[in-house]
């Protein structure tokens, strides 16, 4: 959403951001320092619906854009009785509901068929996203429309991650980075089994960048595989760029879905080959092969196969490497998708003049 934010802000689009502001990644002073005006949602309970509501009809607008499908639920809600609604758009980042317990698929699958009425197109960010959607909801394509992340990739360039890595005491070891939020569809059961498979061939070590509620349970992981010397537990960072630039491969690994994960294009942007996942929009990220390596969900064995073929061939990771970030240069551009989000804008204002 914030890299949307930035990339809208030359359109010449006059944009409210509204969240909670909860401690995430993105901050007030972000959305700011990207063009835009930020409006704080609570994060209790139904409060948001009234607060979207009440900033619709006092600042008055012409679209909402949601980004999640729990966004797009209060949002959907303050649009319910409304005169004269704007234009609603809602991206969806990872679909998760078909993977959910059957109570609380149905439930939330009738949701989204009753209130699609009040949604003018969704976004989703891979096609295998798309045809997770369209399969799950009956809802007709031409109701949809793909639009791949986009990042920025000026911030995110290959460098020299040499100060981090001796900060860090990583020194010439084999250097595997994940980032991600530590939570499903997150596997660290099959990543910290691979890696430990891994350090017994080579010296190597692991960064871990996030948090969540998982975190307990990695920490309880890696101490039984004996593995605390080798594995780092960095928390949220500011410093992603720097911490990519650091890593020998990037690796991500998920079970049942996932979106187009942002930190797989940043990997690549940073000339870091990119281990991941077989799930969702995973085999749009990279290019198997040519910028990375997929494998198969839940297989400690593969991946464990897939790293130390990277740990083994410094030319091979150089060679995708430089593959990773032409493709991120080419097909993820912050730019492209701001110009494909205003291209949908236009046409669904135009349709309701």
């Amino acid at each position: 959403m914030h890299n949307l934010v930035t990339g809208l802000g030359a359109a010449s689009f006059d944009i409210t951001v509204a969240m909670p502001e909860d401690g995430g990644q993105v901050t007030a002073a972000d959305i700011e320092a990207a063009g835009a005006r930020f409006s704080p949602l609570s994060t209790s309970s139904w409060q948001p619906v009234w607060q979207v509501r009440r900033l619709i009809r006092t600042k008055g607008c012409d679209l909402m854009h949601a980004h999640g499908l729990r966004a797009a639920l209060f949002t959907r809600l303050a649009l319910l009785g409304l005169r004269s609604r704007p234009t609603s758009v809602v991206t969806i980042h990872g679909f998760a509901v078909p993977y959910y317990a059957w109570p609380k698929r149905t439930l939330l699958l009738s949701l989204e068929r009753a209130l699609f009425p009040l949604t003018d197109c969704v976004i989703c960010v891979s096609a295998a996203e798309q045809l997770d959607y369209l399969r799950a909801t009956g809802i007709l394509p031409e109701r949809t429309r793909v639009i791949l992340n986009g990042i920025d990739t000026e911030r995110f360039r290959p460098g020299n991650g040499r100060e981090l890595r001796q900060a860090l005491t990583t020194g010439s070891a084999f250097l595997v980075v994940t980032v991600c939020r530590l939570y499903i569809p997150r596997d660290f059961d099959t990543l910290l089994r691979a890696f430990d498979a891994l350090r017994t061939d080579v010296p190597a070590k692991l960064w871990i960048v996030g948090d969540g509620p998982l975190r307990p349970m990695i920490e309880e992981l890696v101490q039984r595989l004996d593995i605390e010397k080798q594995v780092v537990m960095l928390g949220m960072r500011r410093d992603v760029p720097d911490v990519l630039r650091a890593a020998d491969v990037f690796v991500l690994t998920s079970r049942g879905w996932e979106g187009l994960p942002l930190t797989a294009l940043e990997a690549q942007a940073s000339g870091v080959p990119v281990v991941i996942t077989d799930v969702g929009g995973s085999r749009e990220a990279i290019a198997d092969g040519k910028t990375g390596i997929l494998v198969p969900p839940r297989d400690a064995s593969a991946l464990y196969r897939a790293l130390l073929q990277l740990a083994r061939d410094p030319g091979l990771r150089a060679k995708m490497g430089r593959a990773g970030r032409e493709r991120a240069a080419t097909q993820f551009s912050l730019q492209r998708m701001a110009r494909e989000t205003a291209a949908v804008y236009e046409q669904f204002l135009t349709r309701r003049d």
